[in-house]
């Protein structure tokens, strides 16, 4: 089983893909962190995220905001559409933590889920129009 994970850790680390993912978990580990559809857009730095869109569909990167390039910094720590959701679900040291930190708060882990959601719902309704 060593020489798996010493062989997966290597692919791992050489790879050019999934570097967004790299940066929050830079050592394979067969520990499940509880994810779901909206947190794995987060981790992946894919999904609803406007950079993610822009190197897909040569959209904007802008965020609706209109502040930055919208990032999953950006939309997680930063960007003033989600204030609201950030002061009723965030811890209030959240600036100081880092991502990975933020989503093994069970109660920030859930706003960070309404933002995304709220996200794909825009999306999906400008698809509809």
């Amino acid at each position: 089983m060593t020489e798996t994970l010493d062989t997966w850790q290597q692919s791992w680390s050489s790879s050019s893909k999934g570097r967004d993912t790299f940066q929050l978990f830079p050592k394979i580990n067969l520990k499940r962190i509880h994810g779901n559809f909206y947190i794995n857009q987060v981790i992946t730095a894919h999904g609803v995220i406007g950079l993610y869109q822009s190197r897909c569909f040569n959209t904007s990167p802008v965020c609706s905001c209109g502040t930055s390039d919208e990032d999953r910094s950006h939309i997680v720590f930063q960007c003033p559409q989600w204030a609201n959701i950030r002061k009723q679900f965030f811890p209030s040291n959240f600036i100081n933590l880092t991502l990975l930190q933020l989503l093994s708060n069970k109660k920030a882990r859930t706003g960070v889920e309404a933002i995304m959601k709220i996200k794909l719902e825009k999306v999906m309704k400008t698809l509809n129009e």
